[in-house]
């Protein structure tokens, strides 16, 4: 358990490869937290065949955060009946972020009305970047008073893309100064894209 969380911290510090070699030996010593965690690293290098072998192995054991990200990755690969097992196996063992992700793949699957749950019920676990993904789905279905009421949710929760996505419509319905207040809002907080488009935009506004 050292090991996983010295690797751990030394991520965190952005130090990797130190920090694969203290995962890489909790793994060996049956630390599943240093199995997802290494191959969650791995991934993001693009040894996805490693990172993969990984997630199966936590997954197996049942390992919320295993589940989890093989559940991500079936998605990615399209595999969705596979993808909402396993997603749903995450939740039972209490991984409530999956829900999110679970979400995505009921969106994806057609089914809007199961995905509209999940993303509330994710909001209600804390995770507000579901408020974006559902506003995202609601506008898209070409709902968007109801996706502007969600991501006024979000911004009062204090998600920044929610809030980018509230300057976007004020910009685009010609509501300019709420544009610009959204968009500093969220440039304040760093987001590039509110960044981006003050810039874009509105040339005289100074963050």
């Amino acid at each position: 358990m050292v090991a996983y969380r010295q690797g751990a911290f030394l991520r965190d510090a952005g130090a990797l490869p130190a920090a694969e070699q203290l995962f890489r030996k909790a793994h060996r010593l049956g630390i599943l937290d240093a199995t997802v965690d290494l191959g969650t690293l791995l991934l993001a290098r693009g040894e996805r065949e490693e990172a993969e072998q990984l997630f199966e192995r936590a997954a197996a054991e049942n390992h919320a955060g295993g589940l989890n990200e093989l559940g991500v990755l079936r998605k990615d690969q399209g595999r969705l009946d596979e993808a909402r097992r396993l997603l749903e196996r995450s939740v039972r063992h209490g991984y409530d972020g999956a829900l999110v992700n679970l979400a995505f793949v009921a969106a994806e699957q057609g089914n809007v009305e199961r995905a509209t749950k999940l993303y509330l019920r994710a909001a209600e676990h804390g995770y507000d970047k579901a408020l974006y993904n559902l506003g995202l789905l609601l506008h898209e279905r070409g709902q968007h008073a109801q996706a502007l009421a969600v991501w006024q949710q979000g911004n009062d929760y204090g998600n920044h893309e929610c809030t980018f996505a509230l300057g976007l419509m004020a910009h685009r319905a010609g509501d300019h100064t709420e544009a610009v207040g959204h968009w500093r809002n969220a440039a304040l907080f760093g987001h590039a894209g509110a960044r981006a488009n003050l810039r874009e935009f509105y040339p005289e506004t100074h963050i």
